[in-house]
């Protein structure tokens, strides 16, 4: 018996060493400056294109207090090299914060609370652009962004070895585990998807209608035929690693994630570093 409280002694030490809460350092006039180099090779049947692209951001504490910190994020500089689809996406997805700052209230363990400028940053936009400012300057689809990125899903959080989750990334109903050293300065996260047929079918309709396609109302019909072609599924593997800092912020990462959809093969590659 004494043996086995022994054993159950060290199990439960080991576990504590493998949980950490990160709770950043938020001080009022803080900076941190980061570069995001990103790797995209996509293939398919009629075309294979890569592209890289280099974005640099930054996020400043501009207001502390008791119950709240407000954090300004913007982007400081875009540079895309590849195909011009790859560029119009990465214009698209940082291009609204370029020199321009998303403002976002938090709570002081660095928990998403609500984005405080929104209506500012879309009404500067018009045309398509403000069609995706309206769709990503909302406090739910924010707050969904932040627990995919590298920077952002550990903030505010107890993270353990083992412990699993649903989350979603472009919409993509994804899972991840996540292993954390003993020191926990070190988050290794496993990352993997399989959509159901209907989770399928779901994604299609909205990525149609999301483009504007005056076929979205065949979402059904067009599934089948890709299904006939064996070009239906969408699944995804992946990997992460995060190095934290003795402030708990982000220190650097990188991800690499291989997906298959819809007949397209794509692989994409994040490495996260401080800038200098």
């Amino acid at each position: 018996m004494r043996i086995k409280l022994s054993l159950l002694g060290l199990l439960t030490a080991a576990t504590a060493l493998a949980q950490t809460t990160y709770k950043p350092k938020l001080i009022q006039g803080l900076v941190k400056g980061y570069n995001q180099d990103i790797t995209l090779k996509v293939s398919n049947p009629n075309q294979n294109y890569s592209a890289t692209i280099h974005v640099e951001d930054q996020y400043e504490v501009t207001s502390v207090s008791k119950d709240s910190v407000i954090i300004n994020y913007m982007v400081t500089k875009i540079d895309t090299q590849g195909s011009k689809a790859a560029e119009e996406s990465a214009n698209a997805s940082f291009g609204l914060m370029l020199n321009k700052p998303l403002k976002a209230s938090y709570n002081p363990d660095g928990s998403f609370r609500h984005l405080l400028n929104a209506d500012e940053l879309i009404s500067g936009t018009s045309g398509n652009a403000k069609i995706l400012a309206e769709q990503i300057f909302t406090d739910n689809a924010y707050a969904i962004k932040q627990k995919s990125s590298l920077m952002w899903m550990l903030m505010g959080r107890t993270i353990s070895t083992g412990m699993t989750e649903d989350f979603l990334d472009e919409n993509i109903n994804m899972k991840r585990e996540f292993t954390v050293s003993p020191d926990g300065r070190q988050v290794d996260v496993k990352i993997a998807s399989n959509m159901s047929e209907e989770e399928t079918k779901k994604f299609l309709k909205a990525m149609l209608e999301k483009a504007g396609e005056e076929v979205a109302g065949q979402s059904e019909e067009i599934f089948n035929t890709l299904k006939s072609m064996g070009m239906a599924d969408i699944n995804s593997i992946g990997a992460a690693h995060i190095y934290v800092g003795d402030d708990d912020w982000v220190k650097s990462g990188e991800s690499t994630l291989k997906m298959k959809m819809m007949g397209n093969d794509m692989e994409t590659t994040i490495k996260y570093t401080p800038k200098q």
